[in-house]
């Protein structure tokens, strides 16, 4: 090999060199980004995690007002039953249902955003999976 090839060789290893520099503080800007949405994901999960403690809440405090109301409907229906009037009763299981269709909602809006939240979580296991093998 005589100098002017290897003068040639070392010109493309420059030009590469400074190509693959480039190209890796992009990639350093770029894993910043993914770290800046790792901490983002984990914001979501946090507010995620309180909606579903939430309405868990709020299904228990639903299942003691039936519970509850059960036990007017059983003293009412004694002999000598309570005092509580027909529209009283009907009042308080109007109550329970816009409870109820309320929890619906949440509950069904939650399912499709805990859905998409889990597809996007497995999407990055499996890209993570591929990068470590």
């Amino acid at each position: 090999m005589n100098h002017i090839d290897e003068h040639h060789d070392h010109t493309k290893w420059q030009s590469d060199h400074a190509f693959w520099l480039d190209e890796m503080t992009i990639w350093k800007l770029e894993h910043r980004l993914a770290l800046s949405v790792s901490k983002d994901l984990e914001l979501v999960h946090a507010r995620f995690e309180q909606e579903l403690e939430d309405l868990e809440r709020h299904i228990f405090d639903h299942e003691n007002q039936i519970s509850v109301h059960e036990g007017v409907i059983a003293q009412a229906s004694k002999p000598a039953g309570s005092a509580i009037s027909m529209a009283g009763m009907d009042a308080l299981h109007d109550r329970e249902v816009s409870v109820y269709a309320a929890q619906l909602a949440a509950f069904d809006r939650i399912r499709q955003r805990h859905q998409e939240f889990m597809k996007g979580v497995r999407l990055i296991e499996r890209i993570i999976d591929k990068i470590d093998e």
